[in-house]
């Protein structure tokens, strides 16, 4: 069985090589530079710094593009000559992106741009494959074969980088080779911007008709939706719904922090709404409702979002990062009047 299944990982990094070359080739530059760049960090100027930053974010940009526009071709069944001149007419877009200056930011607002553009590109990601498709059962799994297998990535990285971090400390410690502590952190860089992205492409199934067939519900992924990933969410929202409470019981206009709360919050209850569609009709009442009212209960919570974040703007004025926040809200509540008002629920409109 271990046989087979060291083989079955050798098969899929191979795989990994053929079918997503540009994406591992960006994945390998971006974690060179990223060494380079922390290694000689006080040797160089600002201004080298900012070109650096510039030059990762298009590549960042780069990797998940590709890795959608792949998925997109594969699953339409493009020819290589259209396959290479979607990816083509983004990497000449990269390029000429890179030669516009970046402009003298903060690292704390580049990094808020590049985390801005590249969650908007994951997004895409899960829905450029089925654009054009309306069968939403296989979006669902497609979209549930991704996360599976990057929960499956993050726990074999952060095995391997244990043992290898161990078999570093074992040599530092009983052999005495001098090990320079920051081997630990180029070592988690390497697993993380080469490994798990070869061992993540190379375990997604070319075939995007297994999709279409019945849908099976994981009974894992099911216990931890129901038994923990919902009333952990419910927990939250009961906490928020009391804290509004005392805020219109002493008219005490929310904290600055509020915000963080709310949209904390919002991320695992889209997650756990996304993973209830299949079971939404399946006779388990706490589901269903969770499934019928979470948009209802976010409501309120989004007003309160929106009282908080207009505070702080009032207060401090707009910056980079209360944009975002407000175009967060907006479509935070765009979706929760489209869930509420449209009986026949696409989920392709989350993402």
């Amino acid at each position: 069985m271990k046989i087979l299944q060291i083989s079955k990982i050798k098969k899929d990094v191979t795989g990994a090589f053929t079918r997503f070359p540009l994406f591992i080739t960006f994945c390998i530059i971006l974690t060179i530079v990223s060494i380079f760049t922390i290694e000689y960090d006080n040797d160089l100027t600002w201004d080298t710094k900012l070109n650096i930053y510039h030059f990762l974010s298009i590549l960042s940009m780069g990797i998940i593009f590709v890795l959608a526009a792949t998925n997109h071709a594969e699953k339409n069944k493009l020819n290589k000559k259209q396959k290479y001149i979607l990816q083509g007419i983004f990497v000449i877009f990269m390029a000429l992106y890179y030669f516009i200056p970046p402009q003298n930011f903060s690292t704390f607002e580049l990094t808020m741009r590049i985390v801005a553009l590249d969650t908007a590109l994951v997004f895409l990601t899960l829905y450029l494959p089925y654009y054009k498709d309306k069968n939403i059962d296989a979006f669902w799994q497609y979209t549930k074969t991704l996360f599976l297998r990057l929960l499956t990535t993050y726990l074999f990285t952060m095995i391997l980088y244990g043992g290898l971090s161990l078999a570093l400390f074992a040599l530092d410690v009983l052999f005495g080779v001098d090990v320079d502590g920051m081997l630990y952190f180029y070592l988690f860089i390497i697993l993380s911007g080469i490994f798990a992205p070869i061992f993540f492409a190379g375990g997604l199934s070319a075939d995007y008709s297994q999709y279409e067939n019945k849908l099976i519900y994981p009974k894992a992924l099911k216990f931890l939706v129901q038994n923990i990933l919902v009333p952990l969410v419910i927990l939250y929202m009961l906490i928020l719904y009391v804290y509004a409470g005392k805020i219109i019981v002493m008219w005490q206009f929310p904290k600055g922090w509020v915000t963080n709360l709310v949209l904390s919050f919002s991320i695992p209850g889209l997650i756990s709404f996304f993973l209830i569609y299949p079971l939404k009709n399946t006779g388990n009442k706490f589901l269903s409702g969770f499934f019928r009212w979470y948009f209802w209960l976010m409501l309120p919570l989004i007003l309160l979002l929106f009282i908080a974040i207009f505070k702080r703007v009032n207060a401090y004025g707009i910056t980079e990062l209360r944009y975002y926040v407000i175009i967060i809200a907006a479509w935070l509540t765009f979706i929760s009047v489209y869930f509420i008002i449209n009986k026949h629920k696409n989920l392709k409109i989350i993402a």
